[in-house]
């Protein structure tokens, strides 16, 4: 969760940032129609830039598993997870998160078993 939001606030602190230097060079004693077509290629630059960017997307399926998959004799946290193969994975704790990370397969058939 810290991840996405961290990655939120720096997409918003570019674009941020990009706004500003966009409106910098508007204003630098052009006429209208000009500052009209630096605005529409600005746009056009930043729509296929904009592909580029990372998308912030809500996972809401989840696995299901109570146990965590790494110590499998820990409850999970529900504030700690990791999205394995479009689904949550809940773990005990951000030193299993890095282990699961490592190797998300290792844990997969736990995953499977603890889902049914």
């Amino acid at each position: 969760m810290k991840k996405i939001i961290v990655l939120f606030l720096m997409f918003v602190l570019i674009v941020g940032c990009n706004e500003q230097n966009n409106n910098a060079q508007g204003q630098g004693g052009q006429n209208q129609e000009s500052a009209n077509n630096d605005a529409s290629n600005n746009a056009s630059n930043n729509e296929a830039n904009n592909s580029n960017e990372p998308v912030i997307v809500e996972i809401t399926e989840e696995w299901g598993n109570k146990m965590c998959p790494v110590m499998q004799d820990e409850a999970v946290d529900k504030e700690t997870f990791v999205v394995y193969e479009d689904k949550k994975v809940y773990l005990c704790c951000d030193e299993c998160v890095e282990k699961f990370q490592a190797d998300p397969k290792k844990y997969h058939d736990f995953l499977v078993q603890s889902s049914k």
